[in-house]
C-alpha cells in the first residue's frame, strides 16, 4: 500500500526571490521518512527527518510555471507522491498609459 502523502502548498518567499517553502504531510507509513521534492523534474531539495515544512531554492533559469513533485519514502520502502503545477516567476503587474491629446 502507498504512502498517503498531501502536498497542501508551496508558498514563494517574500524576501528572498527563488526560495520556495512546501508544506506536507505524510501518513499510512512507518518512520524515519525520506522526503524528495523536485522542480521540473529536478531534484532541488532531499530530507531524512520528518517535518511538515521544507524550503528549497529553484533554479535561475525557469518559466512562469513549474511542476512541483513532493516524494516520500519510508523505513520498510513504501513510497507516495503528488504534484501540483505552481507559479515560478512573478505576477506581471498592468501599467496603465495614458495617451496625451
Amino acid at each position: 500500500m502507498a504512502l498517503d502523502l498531501t502536498l497542501y502548498d508551496v508558498v514563494p518567499d517574500g524576501d528572498e526571490p527563488g526560495l520556495f517553502t512546501v508544506h506536507v504531510s505524510v501518513g499510512g507509513g512507518r518512520g524515519p521518512f525520506r522526503l524528495y521534492v523536485y522542480l521540473d523534474g529536478e531534484l532541488v531539495g532531499a530530507w531524512h527527518e520528518a517535518s511538515d515544512r521544507y524550503e528549497f531554492r529553484a533554479p535561475e533559469q525557469r518559466g512562469p510555471r513549474s511542476v512541483v513533485t513532493v516524494r516520500a519514502i519510508d523505513s520498510t520502502g513504501r513510497w507516495g507522491g503528488t504534484s501540483r503545477v505552481i507559479r515560478t516567476a512573478p505576477v506581471p503587474t498592468a501599467v496603465a498609459v495614458a495617451a496625451s491629446t
